[in-house]
């Protein structure tokens, strides 16, 4: 379990979540057997606390012994210190020294300092959850989609205009499995600020030519990356649904000006990866929990389609054309 999803759980138990995300939890508790153990588990930790007092009796007279020894404290203490008058008092008016606003803007900043990390906490949680969101209704749309078409994937054709990873994006747009182009983007990434985003129609990229087909072809795929099929005996093949829990199909799109290819999503600290059985992780390396297996690139080092049925190899969808070492056949099975 991610700390992530710990946090989400004990917030859950000790009511501190909002109706958003009280409700966005117990959404994934009825769909994932393994959240709800993991709640089951947090549930267990938090018995001893069940067993402390909540509330204590008073010792008889504790209120009056208090009262007493405040008093007498109040007798011995030193008279308290007055502030300054600044020269507006002259005109009849209370002010402060500038000793005392040095103060008081001190106190002021060092609470910023406290609160303004945990407000930007907050917010990328907030992000990421929302990002595993639609990335889990975007691997049921997959899914629905392979069930119609053979147990197949949507696939990236191997050359062409249309030969790029956002290829998916538009397939399911036409076949109504894709209804707001803002399913396709996370709100972790540069392109939330971009409000004219739209995925386009599958129409609309064959009959447009020059620089405009490059930027559609670009943009299409939204904020994430797509997995490429892999070669088998120099045909090019497409991604059959095997609903295999190690086999990355979608993520945070790559970036081809980082290190090991990391996304610039969530502030570039880690990208969401839904796999193909359908459950989504937060990962902060490429590197996938289940295997040594590289997310960007395929088992032979290259960004490329994988070289063997289990490589899976997820690709920006902004990268045009994808594949540049030649024509290759394609088949589907």
């Amino acid at each position: 379990m991610s700390p992530i999803d710990r946090e989400q759980l004990l917030g859950y138990l000790l009511g501190a979540l909002d109706d958003d995300e009280q409700h966005h939890v117990e959404t994934r508790l009825n769909r994932e057997p393994e959240l709800l153990r993991s709640l089951e588990s947090v549930q267990r930790s938090l018995e001893p606390l069940e067993r402390v007092p909540r509330f204590y009796e008073p010792p008889v007279g504790l209120a009056s012994r208090t009262c007493r020894m405040a008093m007498a404290e109040r007798g011995r203490a030193a008279p308290l210190p007055q502030l300054s008058p600044c020269p507006a008092s002259r005109r009849g008016s209370q002010g402060l020294r500038f000793a005392d606003l040095a103060i008081g803007l001190a106190i002021l900043l060092a609470a910023a300092a406290l609160i303004a990390p945990a407000v930007q906490s907050s917010r990328f949680n907030a992000q990421l959850l929302t990002c595993q969101d639609k990335l889990r209704h975007l691997g049921v749309a997959l899914t629905q989609y392979s069930e119609r078409h053979g147990g197949y994937f949507p696939m990236v054709p191997p050359r062409g205009r249309l030969a790029t990873a956002g290829i998916y994006a538009p397939v399911l747009l036409d076949h109504g499995l894709l209804t707001e182009s803002s399913q396709v983007v996370c709100p972790g990434s540069p392109l939330a600020e971009d409000r004219q985003f739209r995925v386009p129609r599958m129409a609309e990229v064959r009959l447009v030519g020059g620089e405009r087909a490059g930027e559609l072809c670009r943009q299409m795929g939204g904020s994430y990356g797509y997995s490429l099929g892999y070669v088998q005996d120099g045909v090019y093949r497409a991604t059959r649904n095997l609903r295999r829990r190690h086999f990355a199909l979608l993520s945070d799109r790559p970036s081809l000006h980082t290190p090991e290819f990391q996304t610039v999503n969530h502030s570039g600290r880690g990208q969401n990866v839904l796999f193909e059985d359908g459950h989504v992780q937060f990962l902060e390396s490429p590197k996938t929990p289940y295997s040594s297996d590289h997310l960007f690139t395929n088992d032979e080092g290259r960004i490329a389609p994988g070289v063997h049925v289990d490589d899976s190899v997820i690709v920006s969808s902004t990268a045009y054309p994808l594949f540049s070492d030649g024509p290759l056949d394609a088949a589907q099975e």
